[in-house]
Parts: C-alpha cells; sequence; structure tokens
C-alpha cells in the first residue's frame, strides 16, 4: 500500500493531507482511531472519519472517493456564494 499512498499523496498535493500510520510504531492513535486491521484507509471530513476501507485498495478506487470528497466541497461552495449574491 505504501506506493499507493505515496501516489494519492503526489497526486492531491495541496488539495488533501495524507497521512500514513504505523500502527506498531504508535498504537495509542490506532486504538483511538479504532485502526484494528492492516491495511486501513480513513477518510476524514471536518476532523470526523466519514469512511473506512479494510484492506488492499487500488488508487483508482481512492482517487474516485478523494475527487468525489472534492467536487462535493466545490459544489458546496458554489452553492455558499450563489446564494450569497441572491
Amino acid at each position: 500500500m505504501a506506493p499507493i499512498i505515496s501516489d494519492i499523496a503526489l497526486r492531491y498535493a495541496g488539495k488533501v493531507n495524507v497521512f500514513r500510520l504505523d500502527i506498531d510504531d504508535d498504537e495509542d492513535l490506532a486504538d483511538y482511531l479504532g485502526i484494528n486491521a492492516v491495511p486501513t484507509i480513513k477518510v476524514f471530513s471536518g476532523g470526523h472519519s466519514i469512511k473506512t476501507s479494510v484492506g488492499l485498495v487500488g488508487s483508482d478506487k481512492i482517487s474516485a472517493v478523494i475527487d468525489g470528497l472534492i467536487n462535493k466541497a466545490n459544489m458546496s461552495k458554489t452553492a455558499a456564494k450563489t446564494n450569497q449574491s441572491l
């Protein structure tokens, strides 16, 4: 998974934050986040976990989730601007 995560981090640099956690090095954080299997991918928005995937996931699936969230955020910003101008 490390090469996939590195690729995702480079692809979305400046748009999303990507972090890797070695659960052996930081067991307390892994417990806090509810990670008890590897690999686990968690997507956070507004400080809350909104999506979790356990097991191998290809970069295309990860990208689809990220793109969907970015598009949703952009649509919300556009709607907010439209409402302000009314």
